[in-house]
């Protein structure tokens, strides 16, 4: 019995990494609407995207959970798993079935036990409230992550992100609540659309949007439930902030 303990010990790895947490949002009103054949077909595109996306980084699912995660807090690390994270939530928002995730970037303390499939640590609990708590279709960096990436040992580090990022008040469930945090534009050509190929992806993304929030009209109609529509006005807002030209 010691000898298994011992040798399960040695598949744990506890230390500061670097973490990202999605969820789907609706996933309940998904299975309550949808045949399952059709809730197994956007599972299985998120898993295929996961695959994909998992940059020199690792990748876990349970349910409509998705996580990826480093072996360690260096900055090498961060590029790769800010990488994974904003190229899954990309392909989910332009994929086949337009997939509304939520998710959150967070380092500290992470403990897996890959083979027994265990994972836990504040890092991770913080990266799950971060990202179930929005009220939108958005992905985060935690407050922990931009004080690292503003840390002396960060500074100068040319990482694509800033490009990609905005100071925004994140809209939070909790009695109308908001967070200023740094929120993927949803677009991995640059923030300036000027560009034909630029305008070209923003457009995409909106008409990706406004299929959507289409789908989540029918539901809120159907169940009458008019909070479902507050997660759509709030992500349509941030993208006409990001993109004004698709006011036009």
């Amino acid at each position: 019995m010691n000898n298994e303990l011992t040798e399960d010990s040695k598949n744990i790895i506890d230390g500061n990494r670097w973490v990202s947490y999605f969820d789907i949002l609706g996933f309940k009103k998904l299975m309550e609407n949808f045949p399952t054949l059709y809730v197994r077909d956007v599972l299985k595109q998120a898993l295929d995207a996961g695959r994909k996306c998992k940059i020199k980084c690792k990748f876990v699912f349970f349910s409509d959970t998705f996580i990826f995660y480093t072996d360690n807090d260096s900055q090498e690390s961060f590029a790769c798993i800010e990488a994974a994270s904003s190229l899954f939530f990309h392909e989910m928002f332009l994929g086949r079935e337009k997939i509304p995730m939520r998710g959150c970037l967070n380092i500290g303390r992470f403990c897996t036990d890959e083979k027994n499939r265990i994972f836990l640590g504040p890092a991770f609990i913080e990266a799950h409230d971060c990202a179930e708590g929005q009220d939108w279709i958005g992905l985060v960096l935690s407050e922990k992550v931009r004080e690292t990436l503003e840390s002396p040992e960060f500074k100068g580090i040319k990482f694509g992100y800033k490009n990609r990022y905005v100071e925004y008040p994140v809209p939070y469930k909790e009695e109308a609540k908001f967070r200023n945090l740094l929120a993927y534009n949803l677009n991995l050509l640059t923030t300036v659309g000027y560009t034909e190929q630029a305008r070209c992806e923003q457009q995409r993304l909106w008409d990706a949007f406004v299929f959507m929030k289409s789908v989540a009209q029918m539901i809120s109609e159907e169940k009458g439930d008019k909070a479902i529509m507050t997660k759509y006005d709030n992500t349509e807002k941030f993208m006409l902030q990001c993109y004004p030209a698709l006011k036009k």
